[in-house]
């Protein structure tokens, strides 16, 4: 929408009658558009207008938002309004949500005005303009509920199939709104049931989604298909047990010529949820589940598969007999462990929902201080997202924090498993840098900014900039955790040979060169004091710059001389850290393990400044100048860049680079 026109709302004379349109005042209004000419008068009504609230809005609209009609009729019969003029699109808020694009026959519709609706749709409104969500004025009905407007609107011509960005259709947000009587009238006007949005859900999913029993009863009877998967393979039925409804399930499991096999598998699923979620949990209805499933398959002779058992699970082979689901009543560590090896079987390994009661799990040994217990299951819930290429990047994060508190409260780390942890960070930064190179790389391939809105904003519309942006810091995060990590490693791994295991981990890490959007290398980051600490655990063991990081980076074969893009090297960072004297270890072995390992105190950046130029304090540049080494090379270097004798050409081209930082 073009903007330019918009004017924020002045003082008198034109906010009274502003004010007529927010208060319903047709005399004030009338009374002072007749006073202006012709001119003046369109100008008033078609300009956009703003408020304290931002929002955008022309006096037409604002009349009918406010569910003024005496305005309304005034403005569209008196003077001659078109509702369908650009100029009536704004942007407003609804239920705390600003809506963009919203037109007046939506709005009237969004308010559940139905005189309103009725009184543009005769001024000839069009009825199927949407907003910028692609959001139809039926669908803002069918949100509402209001079945008079839903009944007239369709009459009129409204599309009952037009979806919105993210396909969903007016069915679908009736049915999870709970509207049963307008999902009836939809369903008698030739809606589908078996339409899929874009994650692949029906308007059963919906209503599962919202509990709304009765709906999904009524689409069910209307032909809905039970056994459509969305994208993530959940079926409206096994959604149902994963939220733990068992109203739902109930209803499900009885469907007409649904096999016994899956009212089995409904049962176990829904008792496995009971087990493993935070707002639901009830351990005794897992039992009681489980039990039940199991008598109906002893029953009626239903074989259960069986999983290889998984060390995170403590090895623990799922029950076979009623006798030993008895066995597990009152032991709730077997129920939960049990509950999670069910949900591996019937999900599959590679369903979406199966890693968060995983990791729920595990939090909950975690904050019991039983961290083996925890990290190990952590690193199962991590091991299945990333089989399946998914972001773990939340899961470092947790890591980092667990492992934070361990050496707060010095806890033994078990090296195995810090190396497994730090094998996946090393993976998850080269899959997020690989995904941020290929939308970069793409002219405007809208696959892939689909998929990343899909993994980091699935709410909100994306452009391939919010694409890159969003994978930028996801990568730029998995770079931070690996500091963490590293600062871990360098408390836990005090024998010699258990310190070799992470640092060949960590040698691949500095091989492979990452960088952030500043250019800054890994060794960068550690000695800015801007790089971010995690607000958790981490902040409390850990904190920039790092000396000791520093070292183990530099071992592990870190680039001393690395330049970012502002032409800085590490050095030229170190020596402008702002608590030379609280933190002077800090500083010191930081400026000394850089020049040992081949750091240049001369090197220039594109300011032409050196480290030497650029320390802040008396205390850096005494440090620098007593451990500083000053090669014959150097010197010459110096001369050649001071005094401009052209070099490109008339030495080996080793040396140039050499010169060009001098």
């Amino acid at each position: 929408m073009d903007r330019s026109n918009k004017t924020t709302i002045p003082d008198e004379p034109i906010d009274v009658f502003i004010k007529g349109c927010r208060e319903g005042l047709p005399i004030v209004v009338g009374s002072y558009l007749t006073e202006l000419t012709v001119t003046r008068r369109q100008e008033v009504l078609l300009k956009q207008y703003t408020d304290e609230r931002d929002q955008i809005f022309s006096p037409l609209l604002l009349a009918i938002k406010r569910g003024h009609v005496s305005i309304v009729k005034l403005f569209l019969m008196y003077f001659s309004m078109d509702p369908n003029d650009s100029c009536h699109v704004g942007s407003l808020v609804f239920d705390n949500t600003m809506v963009a694009g919203v037109t007046p026959l939506w709005c009237a519709a969004a308010t559940a005005n139905f005189d309103m609706v009725r009184l543009l749709i005769d001024h000839n409104a069009e009825i199927n303009d949407c907003t910028s969500t692609s959001s139809s004025p039926l669908r803002a009905a069918c949100f509402c509920g209001n079945l008079q407007i839903v009944q007239y609107l369709i009459e009129k011509g409204a599309d009952i199939n037009i979806p919105n960005i993210h396909m969903n259709t007016c069915l679908m947000v009736s049915s999870y709104r709970g509207h049963l009587e307008v999902v009836e009238h939809l369903l008698d006007k030739g809606a589908d049931p078996n339409t899929q949005d874009g994650s692949g859900c029906t308007a059963l999913h919906f209503a599962v989604e919202g509990s709304q029993l009765s709906i999904a009863k009524e689409i069910v009877h209307r032909g809905g298909d039970i056994s459509i998967t969305n994208e993530n393979g959940m079926s409206a039925p096994f959604t149902a047990a994963d939220n733990c409804n068992c109203e739902m399930v109930d209803f499900f499991c009885n469907v007409q010529s649904v096999p016994m096999s899956f009212q089995i598998a409904l049962l176990e699923l829904l008792g496995a949820s009971f087990a493993n979620d935070k707002d639901r949990y009830d351990i005794g209805k897992t039992y009681e589940y489980f039990y039940l499933a199991m008598a109906m398959r002893e029953s009626e002779n239903v074989p259960k598969q069986t999983l290889p058992p998984v060390e995170a699970y403590l090895n623990r082979q799922e029950c076979q007999t009623q006798e030993e689901v008895l066995e597990m009543r009152g032991d709730l560590d077997a129920l939960h462990m049990e509950a999670l090896i069910v949900r591996e079987r019937i999900l599959g390994i590679d369903n979406v929902e199966v890693p968060h009661p995983i990791i729920y799990r595990g939090a909950v040994y975690a904050d019991g201080l039983q961290f083996s217990r925890g990290i190990a299951l952590w690193q199962r819930a991590m091991d299945l997202k990333q089989k399946n290429n998914r972001e773990a990047v939340s899961d470092l994060y947790r890591f980092a924090e667990v492992l934070s508190q361990m050496v707060l409260h010095r806890e033994e780390i078990d090296i195995h498993s810090l190396t497994i942890i730090l094998e996946s960070c090393l993976l998850e930064a080269t899959r997020r840098r690989e995904d941020l190179e290929r939308v970069k790389a793409s002219e405007d391939d809208r696959k892939l900014v689909e998929m990343t809105r899909h993994q980091y904003c699935p709410h909100k519309k994306m452009s391939r900039e919010d694409a890159v942006d969003s994978l930028t810091t996801a990568f730029e995060g998995t770079i931070h955790i690996m500091l963490y990590l590293m600062l871990v490693t360098t408390k836990a791994a005090k024998i010699k040979e258990n310190l070799h295991r992470c640092a060949r981990i960590l040698h691949r890490f500095v091989k492979l060169d990452f960088r952030d959007r500043h250019g800054n290398t890994p060794l960068h980051m550690v000695l800015d004091e801007s790089t971010p600490v995690d607000e958790f655990h981490v902040k409390d063991v850990c904190s920039f710059p790092n000396s000791d990081i520093c070292r183990l980076l530099l071992r592990c074969g870190a680039d001393a001389n690395a330049t970012n893009n502002n032409g800085n090297t590490p050095l030229h960072l170190i020596v402008q850290y702002a608590k030379p004297i609280s933190d002077f270890m800090t500083l010191h072995q930081a400026i000394t393990d850089l020049l040992e390992s081949g750091a240049h105190p001369d090197t220039r950046n594109h300011d032409r400044k050196s480290p030497l130029n650029l320390a802040t304090t008396g205390v850096a540049e005494i440090i620098l100048k007593k451990e500083s080494t000053w090669s014959l090379k150097c010197f010459a270097a110096r001369a050649i860049q001071s005094h401009g004798i052209p070099y490109v050409g008339h030495v080996p081209v080793s040396l140039e680079k050499f010169i060009e930082m001098h």
